[in-house]
């Protein structure tokens, strides 16, 4: 095994092997850890000798939570903007290449996978989970919007869920996830040895790697019949984020229905610029591809890492963790649309970005 510090690399078996070790931080996605999983991705993709890839963590709590968002804000108070321009960059591009990875990949999520931690997952042949697993795309709770490919991943799910789950941050489970077709199998933490055991030792049949692997899991898969709690109340969802904007959506919620009224009062707590931010940012990534919205949202962040309530997010809900959050505007009824609008003003189309310099280095 060779040691990278924060992320473990070893090849066993024809598998590339990549193990999330920063367990302290939860594996909060480092540049150094970014770079280190895209450069094994790149090395193995062009090795005949590596049939899939198995990507998990060394923490017993997380796989991962999420971008190194307290070093981006610490560059962003310095304006350093080159900064946050490479890391998400880099970060967008991996992510990128993991959806469009020619081998099967795996990736295995027991505990806490959040923000950057879903960037690696979404795009896995084989994105597989355990009674443990919690998901979400919190940003909205530090003033920022959900990245990593959302706009593209999450326009994928059925009517307004993906509304629902970008700009609540609401935290699901394995339930949810199997339910939305976001993971691919439920294996019980307890069973996962058994699996990696037969990963390890199996003899491979080189050109049908995928079947072999779908045969693995269908066998330790646990079936819940129990509802998720999504689908439990996907009819309310719809409702109420099927307006047109965030004022609609909370002007129009009843009070007097309970379910509606605990997502009025979640909703009322975060940023109202990062709500707009995120609902304008999920129409326009409708009908977009993948790239196009990873472009589209590297570019948005160099606009919205600047603003108050980014800065005062991540400064309360990490920094001082006095969640003592002075958004500004403070209310939703304040935004100005306009202002909103302004923002993506910004975003360009140009024929070279900094995700497309990085992904040359895959095309030779």
């Amino acid at each position: 095994m060779k040691n990278m510090k924060e992320v473990m690399i070893e090849e066993i078996n024809h598998i590339g092997i990549i193990k999330l070790n920063r367990i302290k931080a939860l594996n909060a996605l480092s540049l150094s850890m970014i770079n280190d999983i895209k450069k094994a991705l790149l090395a193995w993709e062009n090795d005949p000798e590596i049939y899939m890839i198995y990507m998990s963590s060394l923490s017993e709590t997380a796989f991962c939570a999420g971008g190194d968002v307290k070093k981006l804000y610490q560059h962003t108070i310095t304006d350093d903007l080159d900064y946050v321009s490479t890391y998400l960059s880099n970060q967008y591009a991996m992510d990128y290449i993991i959806h469009t990875y020619s081998k099967p990949i795996i990736t295995y999520v027991n505990g806490y996978i959040f923000g950057g931690g879903v960037g690696l997952a979404m795009g896995a042949k084989f994105f597989i989970t355990s009674e443990h697993t919690k998901y979400g795309m919190p940003e909205t709770q530090i003033g920022f919007f959900p990245d990593v490919g959302a706009s593209y991943f999450l326009n994928k799910l059925p009517n307004q869920i993906g509304r629902y789950i970008g700009l609540l941050g609401q935290t699901l489970d394995y339930k949810d996830l199997i339910y939305l077709g976001i993971a691919d199998y439920h294996i019980l933490a307890s069973n996962w040895h058994s699996i990696v055991d037969i990963l390890y030792k199996k003899k491979w049949i080189k050109d049908d790697i995928s079947n072999q692997l779908d045969h693995i899991f269908r066998t330790y898969n646990e079936i819940d019949e129990h509802k998720s709690d999504i689908e439990k109340h996907e009819t309310h969802i719809d409702h109420i984020f099927s307006h047109d904007t965030i004022r609609e959506i909370l002007d129009h919620i009843t009070l007097s229905d309970g379910y509606a009224k605990d997502i009025s009062q979640k909703m009322l707590k975060l940023s109202p610029t990062a709500l707009n931010i995120t609902l304008e940012l999920l129409k326009k990534g409708e009908g977009k591809d993948l790239l196009l919205c990873l472009k589209m949202e590297h570019d948005l962040s160099l606009s919205v890492v600047q603003t108050h309530d980014f800065k005062e997010g991540v400064r309360s809900l990490l920094v001082d963790k006095d969640k003592a959050f002075n958004w500004n505007p403070s209310s939703y009824k304040k935004i100005k649309i306009k202002d909103i609008k302004e923002i993506f003003k910004t975003l360009k189309e140009v024929k070279s970005h900094p995700i497309d310099k990085i992904l040359e280095a895959r095309n030779g």
